[in-house]
């Protein structure tokens, strides 16, 4: 199967000025660019096909879904498998 190209180069610039200069006009602009971009959730594959979503837990037991901004920064096991999303498939 064929990759999806997935970048969010812009994304990725929205995510570098709110690291630097964090205002309630930045983070705006973070969201706004979050909502048109592609993310990558990670998944594992059972002998049916049935998609199964990786979870991370942390420490104190609570449940994230992690999302990937590109494929460079998502790094999947042999039984894993990515499906491409938007943050509105996401929630």
């Amino acid at each position: 199967m064929e990759q999806e190209e997935v970048k969010n180069s812009e994304l990725v610039t929205r995510i570098e000025i709110i690291k630097k200069d964090y205002t309630q006009k930045n983070k705006q602009f973070f969201y706004e660019e979050l909502e048109d971009s592609k993310l990558l959730l990670p998944v594992n594959l059972d002998s049916k096909n049935k998609i199964n979503i990786i979870k991370i837990e942390d420490s104190v037991g609570n449940d994230y879904i992690p999302a990937f901004k590109d494929w460079k920064n998502l790094r999947l096991g042999e039984e894993s498998n990515a499906v491409v999303f938007t943050i509105y498939d996401h929630f």
